[in-house]
Order: structure tokens, then C-alpha cells, then sequence
């Protein structure tokens, strides 16, 4: 390992320490969230990201219960560019929280909680 990859590992490494979650290298994205977080309802949190900033909201779904917001990846990229764009982990999926019992994955349960009612409204 040459003196110049060294140097740029430990400041990627202090660099991902210091920034965030946000700033930490990711392959398997096209690109990365311009925010994230959680919104929470009767405890449970769900994760979602934002990205772009146009005068429009698309908000890209959950395709079924068990997928997550990574579906969505290869379209983020060109939507992104003509609008803002919020995904979000459905109830028990990615980041989100997973409560356990069978009641709280109803259909009612999952898209009561959906975080664009809660977040980043415009």
C-alpha cells in the first residue's frame, strides 16, 4: 500500500466517523439521500430519505410488504433530478422498525403510518 492510499483511507475512515451516517460510502446506491430520518406513531419508527429538491413530491411506495425502500434505486436517480422524491421501509422492513404480533402488519396498520402523512410535507 503506497503512503498516498494510506492517507486517503484514515481520512475516509475519520471522514465517515465525523459526518454521519449520511457521508459513509455506498455501493449499492445510484445516489445518496439529501435527508433521512424517522418518523415514529404509537412507538413504532419508520425510516425514510428525501432526495432532490423540486417544486413537486413524488412519493415512491412500498411494491409489497416485504420490499424495501432499496427498489426503488434505479429510479431515484432521474426522478430526482425533476422532483423531490420520498421513499420509505414499510412496517418490519430495512431501517424501519419491526413490531412483532400479527395485528400490527394489517393493511390498515401499514398505510396509516405512512411517513409522507407525517414528514417533509411541502
Amino acid at each position: 500500500m503506497t503512503a498516498a492510499a494510506s492517507s486517503s483511507g484514515t481520512a475516509s475512515a475519520e471522514r465517515s466517523a465525523d459526518a454521519g451516517p449520511c457521508a459513509e460510502p455506498d455501493r449499492s446506491r445510484a445516489r445518496r439521500p439529501d435527508e433521512e430520518g424517522y418518523v415514529e406513531r404509537d412507538g413504532v419508527r419508520l425510516f425514510y430519505e428525501v432526495y432532490g429538491a423540486g417544486e413537486r413530491t413524488v412519493l415512491l411506495l412500498p411494491t409489497w410488504s416485504i420490499v424495501h425502500s432499496r427498489f426503488w434505486k434505479a429510479q431515484i436517480p432521474f426522478l430526482s433530478r425533476h422532483f423531490r422524491v420520498l421513499t420509505f421501509d414499510g412496517r418490519g422492513n430495512g431501517r424501519s422498525d419491526r413490531p412483532a404480533g400479527a395485528d400490527s402488519y394489517t393493511t390498515t396498520q401499514r398505510w396509516s403510518r405512512c411517513p409522507a402523512a407525517r414528514c417533509g410535507r411541502r
